[in-house]
């Protein structure tokens, strides 16, 4: 695995992640972020089989085949490398019911550009444990978290519960399952530095507040 050079500040390179359930809007405002400040983040694209709902897809994923996705993963454990997924879990899309796999790989890690603050967006806390793990064996890569939380999920509800209620799983054990891994990842994950942002549904203060929890983690300049 390459070990980059920490860049001639003194600091490693962050990378931020927005963490939220499916349809809060992550992809929105990672590309709003994106365009405020183009050159500060470099966008880091997920790996998906699902097919693109728009054009505008392909600046947030790469898109492939179940078996190229498949053939990809084999080949990265035959090498030992880190080509890391959901933990192997695939979503269930909400539009007609199909399941498809989400991940990313090293390389695109290895992509952002020098003095650059890569942009992420996550759906589960599983991906968020994986790219921990691979921020901490790469060296240089520093993670921070902006959670995003709905406006009407109850203080304190946990992110598996959010994804839960946001696909209509109601299953008492599978509802128990999630709840148990749940607190198994947040304990490998409270360490990470983050911000929780509620939002309101409304752009213009939503945009202010997204901003501010990215400037909390010092790489944007201070709010006029």
């Amino acid at each position: 695995m390459p070990n980059r050079e920490i860049d001639e500040y003194g600091s490693n390179i962050p990378i931020i992640a927005l963490l939220g359930p499916f349809g809060i809007g992550k992809k929105h405002w990672m590309l709003f972020i994106a365009e405020q400040y183009p050159a500060i983040f470099h966008i880091i694209r997920t790996l998906t089989t699902r097919p693109p709902a728009s054009q505008e897809d392909r600046i947030f994923f790469n898109f492939m085949t179940e078996e190229e996705f498949t053939f990809w993963q084999e080949v990265a454990e035959d090498e030992g490398e880190s080509f890391f997924w959901t933990t192997y879990e695939r979503h269930e899309h909400k539009i007609g019911g199909a399941s498809f796999s989400y991940g990313f790989s090293t390389q695109d890690l290895l992509e952002i550009p020098e003095r650059i603050c890569g942009l992420i967006a996550l759906s589960s806390l599983g991906e968020l444990v994986s790219l921990k793990e691979e921020c901490e064996i790469m060296g240089w890569l520093d993670l921070k978290i902006v959670r995003l939380v709905p406006n009407d999920i109850p203080d304190g509800t946990d992110f598996f519960s959010q994804n839960l209620r946001t696909l209509g799983i109601t299953d008492k054990h599978e509802v128990e399952r999630q709840g148990r891994r749940a607190e198994h990842f947040e304990s490998q994950t409270h360490d990470v530095a983050h911000v929780t942002v509620r939002l309101t549904g409304k752009q213009e203060a939503d945009a202010i507040r997204i901003l501010d929890a990215v400037r909390a983690f010092n790489v944007l300049p201070p709010r006029e």
